[in-house]
C-alpha cells in the first residue's frame, strides 16, 4: 500500500480500485484521492481487457479479500491462495499447485505457532466453487509461480485446495 500514492501521483486520472469494505476501513484513510469501490460481481472495462470483481472474505485472510478475473485472457489474479515460499520457482508452471501451496500453508502455520495461516472461515467452499466456475486458464499468484492449463483442471485445483483448507 505504500506505493499507492506514488502510482496515483503519476496517473492523475486514476483512482484506487477496491472492494467496499477496503474503501471504508483503509484505502479512503491514506490514499491521496478517494477510492472507487467495486461491487461483488461487477465488471469493469479496461480497454482491451475486462475484469470481474469477486468478493472472497477471509479466503485466505481478511474480510476485504477479493480477486480479479480477467475475462479476455481467462486469468484469475489469485492473490495468496497458492502461495509458494522461496524464490526458486519458475515464473509459469503447468504442474499441480495444490501440494506445494498446501505444504507451505501448513509449514507456515507450524513455524509461527498460529493455528493456521488462513483465516478461519465457517465455509469457504462457495467462494472456491465460484472461483472455479470462472473457467480460468491461468492462476496469477502473488507469491510464487503462476499456473497455466485447461480450465477444467484449474477448477479441480481450486476445489482440491478448498477440501484441504476445510480439513
Amino acid at each position: 500500500m505504500n506505493a499507492l500514492n506514488q502510482f496515483l501521483s503519476v496517473a492523475p486520472n486514476a483512482a484506487p480500485l477496491c472492494c467496499r469494505v477496503a474503501a471504508l476501513v483503509s484505502i479512503a484513510d491514506f490514499a491521496d484521492r478517494p477510492p472507487r469501490p467495486i461491487a461483488d460481481g461487477e465488471t469493469l472495462s479496461l480497454g482491451r481487457h475486462e475484469v470481474e470483481w469477486v468478493d472472497a472474505p477471509h479466503v485466505p485472510y481478511g474480510w476485504e479479500t477479493d480477486y480479479l478475473f480477467e475475462r479476455t485472457t481467462r486469468t484469475l489474479f489469485s492473490g495468496d491462495i497458492f502461495t509458494l515460499g522461496g524464490s526458486d520457482h519458475p515464473p509459469l508452471v503447468e504442474k499441480d499447485m495444490v501440494e506445494p501451496a498446501d505444504a507451505f500453508r501448513l509449514g507456515f502455520s507450524a513455524g509461527t505457532g498460529l493455528s493456521a495461516s488462513w483465516a478461519h472461515v465457517h465455509d469457504s467452499r462457495p467462494i472456491f466453487d465460484r472461483l472455479a466456475a470462472a473457467s480460468a486458464t491461468t492462476l496469477a499468484n502473488m507469491h510464487g509461480a503462476a499456473w497455466h492449463g485447461p480450465a477444467a483442471r484449474c477448477g479441480e485445483i481450486l476445489r482440491d485446495l478448498a477440501r484441504r483448507v476445510a480439513a
